[in-house]
């Protein structure tokens, strides 16, 4: 079976999954609901160990190896997730990409969304969406500390992770809306 019809037999049964991803690190994966899933990318809403929301994910299907459901652990952090009247909004299917899809999901929420380029393993652009077209994305960036720290122009094709309203970005949403 391929990865994607796993991942929406998955999705279709309304399951939690642990979806990995870091060969590096094989104890470490992205548990939640399976979202929308292209040939090139996957969303998943992504939950805390604790049974909380925690924003979405945009990963590259190419780095998936491993993917667990109706373990012991999905099924507990399903069933707190329940307990705790947790809930994800839906990402529309607007466009043909789920990286527009997840940004314009971002835009309209007005929330923080993180970004990795080139598989670089780590974020290099976190902050608010300020312009899309097809091929550009334009981000009024934030430093850690949740401060305005310029802008940042990529290109979508180099996009390869998205975050988004995950824990890291709402705190750097409040440290904004603070003014600290």
């Amino acid at each position: 079976m391929h990865m994607r019809d796993l991942l929406n037999n998955i999705k279709k049964g309304k399951k939690v999954a642990s979806i990995f991803t870091d060969m590096d690190n094989t104890d470490k994966c992205s548990t939640g609901f399976i979202g929308n899933v292209s040939d090139d990318f996957v969303v998943i809403k992504h939950i805390s160990p604790s049974g909380k929301y925690d924003g979405f994910l945009l990963k590259s299907m190419e780095k998936i190896y491993r993917v667990d459901f109706n373990g012991e652990y999905e099924n507990r952090v399903q069933y707190l997730y329940r307990l705790q009247n947790q809930n994800h909004k839906e990402i529309a299917e607007k466009y043909s990409s789920l990286i527009l899809d997840i940004i314009d999901f971002a835009e309209k929420n007005s929330v923080v969304i993180s970004l990795e380029l080139y598989n670089s393993g780590h974020d290099d652009i976190q902050g608010y969406i300020k312009d899309v077209d097809n091929e550009r994305l334009e981000i009024r960036r934030l430093d850690d500390s949740g401060k305005e720290d310029g802008i940042s122009m990529v290109n979508i094709s180099d996009i390869t992770y998205i975050s988004c309203d995950t824990e890291n970005e709402i705190v750097l949403d409040l440290l904004f809306k603070s003014k600290i």
